[in-house]
């Protein structure tokens, strides 16, 4: 291929005696440089193949790690540059071309992409340390829960976010473009408060846990932040009497503990005690040791876990029974009716609820002892 054309004179002149014996003379060559880059414009890895005017100006093959392509003193011409990138990581190959003048520094931009995923947690927290992958690569979230992909080819890809040692997120994403996105993952901030039956603040000893992650304290409320979604077990437990009662053991799951309000299977006993005639009771009453004053009829004994519970009432003139108690119908408030009737075998007592009777187990050789279990609303 011709790059110079023009004369110059050699030997000696009349005039101007003996020329330089040397010279210089401009060819048309420079050298041709493109480069390969994403689509940020960040360079990266081709393979190279070159179409120029002539087969001695061509080449295939050409390997640049860094994406640079450069051939030194090619003659001025148009050149058709390809550039491929294959990647073994996604398994996908893309290719881009261009039209290229050795002088004039050319680009190919392939459609290769920068994917920068932040893991958050339901309560928009980042997840410092999640392990995020996308398609086979994993890298690690920094401080504000960022992890950045480069040289992602176009294409459907599954991402996957563990943290805490559970799967918290799963999704596929289309890389079209530039990747930023926000991952809203399966993390939650626990807030949950105690309360008995009738709705008052209850202070209990609280275990939360699932495998070998574990959370315990004492008071009304349950207050835990970033707790991975999945099976935990919970369980409430206070001390009575020298011993410990729990009150709830059940699965729960992070999500459903978000402002959740724990009613516990304890509360208030409120008896009505009457004759059969309707006449008022007077005298004291006993439950699980307790005994209180019974006025007009009435009588409250103050948290009681549900269960099965002995009242004996001692009258004014020495009457004397015991009564089981149970309330399969309570609400908040109410009084529960324990009527007391004579018989020719002595005192007996039944038990009437405020819509029907209470099943009562077979008469014992005591004949004022009935029984009944203790329930919530």
């Amino acid at each position: 291929m011709t790059v110079f054309r023009g004369h110059r004179y050699v030997g000696y002149h009349p005039t101007y005696g003996f020329p330089p014996t040397s010279f210089n003379i401009s060819a048309s060559v420079d050298d041709l440089v493109v480069s390969a880059v994403d689509m940020a414009g960040n360079p990266v890895g081709a393979v190279f193949s070159v179409e120029g005017p002539t087969p001695e100006a061509s080449g295939a093959e050409i390997v640049a790690a860094d994406g640079l392509l450069r051939l030194e003193q090619m003659p001025i011409a148009d050149y058709l540059v390809r550039a491929t990138n294959s990647s073994r990581v996604f398994g996908v190959t893309v290719e881009g071309s261009t039209t290229a003048r050795p002088g004039e520094r050319a680009e190919i931009r392939l459609p290769i992409f920068g994917v920068t995923l932040r893991a958050v947690s339901m309560d928009g927290k980042p997840l410092q340390g999640a392990s995020v992958r996308l398609h086979t690569v994993n890298m690690a979230a920094d401080s504000s829960g960022r992890a950045s992909f480069p040289g992602v080819p176009a294409g459907s890809y599954e991402v996957e976010v563990s943290y805490g040692g559970a799967t918290v997120y799963r999704e596929k994403i289309e890389v079209k473009d530039n990747v930023y996105r926000d991952l809203k993952c399966a993390v939650y901030d626990v807030s949950a408060s105690f309360v008995s039956a009738d709705g008052e603040p209850m202070v209990v000893l609280w275990s939360l846990g699932a495998g070998d992650r574990g959370f315990s304290g004492t008071g009304d409320r349950i207050s835990i932040e970033m707790l991975p979604e999945g099976e935990y077990r919970l369980t409430a437990t206070i001390r009575r009497d020298g011993r410990e009662v729990r009150l709830l053991e059940e699965a729960v799951r992070p999500s459903e503990l978000r402002g959740a309000v724990i009613r516990l299977p304890i509360g208030r006993l409120a008896l009505r005690i009457v004759w059969d005639d309707g006449t008022p009771f007077e005298g004291q009453a006993t439950v699980a040791g307790e005994t209180r004053r019974i006025v007009n009829g009435r009588v409250e004994f103050e948290l009681l876990p549900f269960g099965a519970y002995n009242v004996t009432v001692r009258g004014c003139r020495g009457h004397r029974g015991a009564q089981d108690w149970s309330d399969p119908r309570r609400r908040r408030g109410d009084h529960q009716d324990l009527i007391l009737k004579h018989s020719r075998q002595g005192l007996r007592h039944a038990w009437e609820a405020d819509r029907g009777r209470g099943r009562q187990d077979p008469e014992p050789e005591d004949p004022g002892s009935a029984r009944y279990r203790h329930h919530g609303a």
